[in-house]
């Protein structure tokens, strides 16, 4: 599963869900091997996080295109879970990653790339609200 839970491909939303729900499966397993804050664990809820975020991008693309009747659609309220679970992901991966840039000063990049992800949802969520608003 983390092989297929890895790797990074142009995907429709249902190969992305079963990568999520992969990934949601391996972090419990870190969580209870390894609990806590970790670089493993940390890496996990990245990818997670992206994996989330993709989904998101796909489903509003679908909408934006007006291929939203389409019964693979999530509806909104799934959206919204979409997008609070890659919040939740990258948050903690950030506190993961800033924890290790003050033990040792190495991830200073790994941060900086995390913020930009959190950045960039923020500014889908927004995005998806004004479609909402709109529609």
């Amino acid at each position: 599963k983390s092989k297929f839970f890895l790797q990074f491909s142009a995907t429709d939303s249902a190969t992305t869900v079963t990568k999520i729900q992969a990934g949601k499966e391996i972090l419990q397993l870190a969580d209870s091997l390894e609990p806590g804050l970790s670089l493993h664990r940390e890496s996990i809820l990245i990818h997670l996080g992206t994996c989330l975020q993709i989904l998101v991008g796909n489903e509003m693309m679908r909408i934006y295109s007006g291929a939203e009747d389409d019964d693979e659609t999530l509806s909104d309220q799934e959206i919204f879970a979409a997008f609070r679970d890659a919040n939740i992901c990258f948050k903690q991966a950030l506190a993961s990653a800033v924890l290790e840039e003050a033990l040792d000063g190495s991830k200073k990049t790994a941060t900086g790339k995390i913020r930009e992800s959190l950045s960039m949802l923020e500014d889908m969520k927004r995005d998806f609200d004004n479609m909402d608003a709109n529609a």
